[in-house]
């Protein structure tokens, strides 16, 4: 559905994007998921014919759209935009606003579109209200039905979640997915929030400085990060000043990690390494030898995520334990180290 290859977007002298090459099959949901100037905004308008690119070229469909001095229009990329702020006509009423863009579609397939996609988004209460009648949650929905109503190929949404308080952006982002992937449309969503990336997409790129990290599965950039950044960037952890001892094991504050050799991916014996621990590498063991001190808590309902010292040790560790587990700053409890994913990267 929509390919880029090794793009470059400039402003100026300045290199806003940095070689970005992706893939998003038909029907698949995309995300740029990254901190603010990192170029995925920039990306997204390339994408949608609004910004021009200085090298690389763009594909939908597998019809190059975009490259250096060759730019189709972006009416003529079938395409649909949902912007930051909704952008919905003040003045027109929720039918109207989602009928805007099926002027040439006969009276009577235009009403039955917007009769369809409202009731996809399940506002089919709404049709005769005006945008400034509806909630921030309603508005987003009619901005979406808006973008799907002409059936277009693709689907940009750049920070569409960013006006909502916190849980409704959640619950939002999974019925925005389960109603593209109703009707099988490709989307490609821009976000700096991880948790929207991870609720609403199947593969997700991280970007940093103009430049792709990684694109991947949320599994994948979580358990498998293929660089410090992306390691650092999704989800929580700390790095241990570690080391590879001569029998290959790891030695950290934890004590030694016994490791299979295959899974040194080319680490050499006597090596400085930064060892990535997640909260979930942490388990709660009341048995084990390994006593860690509370330094902060967060109560998280059903879990506590915990920050602990460790004696002799001047890092910090984060354990994820259940609620029930109450133990206060101060206090000390037995943890032991369970690494199902072995990350690491060279001591910089």
């Amino acid at each position: 559905m929509l390919s880029l290859h090794n793009i470059d977007i400039r402003y100026g002298n300045f290199l806003a994007v940095d070689g970005v090459s992706i893939a998003l099959n038909n029907g698949e949901i995309g995300c740029l998921l990254g901190p603010s100037g990192c170029g995925k905004t920039s990306i997204l308008r390339a994408i949608a014919g609004f910004e021009s690119i200085s090298n690389g070229q763009i594909k939908l469909r597998n019809e190059t759209v975009s490259k250096p001095k060759h730019l189709i229009a972006p009416e003529k990329r079938h395409i649909s935009v949902v912007f930051q702020d909704f952008a919905l006509f003040p003045h027109m009423s929720v039918s109207d606003n989602i009928a805007f863009g099926l002027h040439k579609w006969k009276k009577a397939a235009r009403i039955a579109r917007v009769d369809e996609v409202l009731k996809l988004v399940g506002l089919p209460h709404i049709a005769k209200r005006f945008p400034h009648e509806l909630s921030g949650g309603q508005q987003q929905r009619v901005a979406l039905a808006r973008a799907m109503a002409p059936k277009p190929d693709l689907i940009l949404m750049d920070e569409p979640f960013s006006s909502l308080d916190a849980e409704l952006r959640d619950e939002l982002a999974k019925d925005i997915r389960n109603i593209l992937k109703s009707e099988n449309t490709s989307a490609l969503v821009v976000t700096h929030d991880q948790n929207e990336a991870f609720a609403i997409a199947d593969i997700i790129g991280v970007l940093r400085e103009g430049q792709l990290h990684q694109w991947d599965d949320a599994y994948a950039l979580y358990h498998k990060p293929v660089s410090r950044f992306v390691a650092d960037f999704v989800g929580s952890g700390v790095f241990l000043n570690s080391r590879i001892d001569q029998d290959g094991n790891i030695e950290c504050c934890l004590g030694k990690v016994k490791v299979d050799p295959s899974r040194l991916n080319g680490f050499k014996r006597g090596q400085e390494i930064e060892l990535l621990i997640r909260p979930d590498d942490i388990e709660y063991d009341e048995s084990s030898p390994i006593i860690a001190t509370v330094v902060r808590r967060s109560f998280r309902g059903a879990q506590i995520m915990y920050e602990l010292s460790l004696p002799g040790s001047a890092q910090t560790i984060l354990c994820l334990a259940p609620s029930h587990n109450d133990h206060a700053v101060g206090e000390s409890f037995g943890i032991r180290l369970d690494l199902a994913h072995l990350v690491m990267f060279a001591k910089s």
